[in-house]
């Protein structure tokens, strides 16, 4: 909290996500956001865009959403869980 309060994203939103506190499927939708038919919503990258995001237990997250989040992480967009609308990171 204290290097984003002090550095250049201050004024943007801090996002957190704790892994291990969510199950697992449900975690998909937590990072990413959802598209469905009534409940569309965005995860914790889109409310973070711009700012900080911390994700803690990442050992929480499976294989898969470790690879996913990489790549976001790495520049590249993504998908929401449900969705097939590209999300740009």
């Amino acid at each position: 909290r204290w290097l984003h309060a002090h550095g250049p994203r201050a004024s943007r939103a801090l996002v957190t996500l704790d892994a291990g506190a969510h199950a697992a499927g449900d975690l998909e939708a937590r990072l990413f956001g959802r598209d469905g038919p009534e409940d569309d919503a965005p995860g914790a990258l889109e409310l973070a865009d711009g700012g900080t995001l911390v994700v803690e237990d990442v050992a929480a997250l499976d294989a898969e959403l470790r690879a996913r989040l990489l790549l976001v992480l790495d520049g590249h967009a993504f998908v929401r869980a449900g969705g097939v609308r590209t999300v740009k990171s």
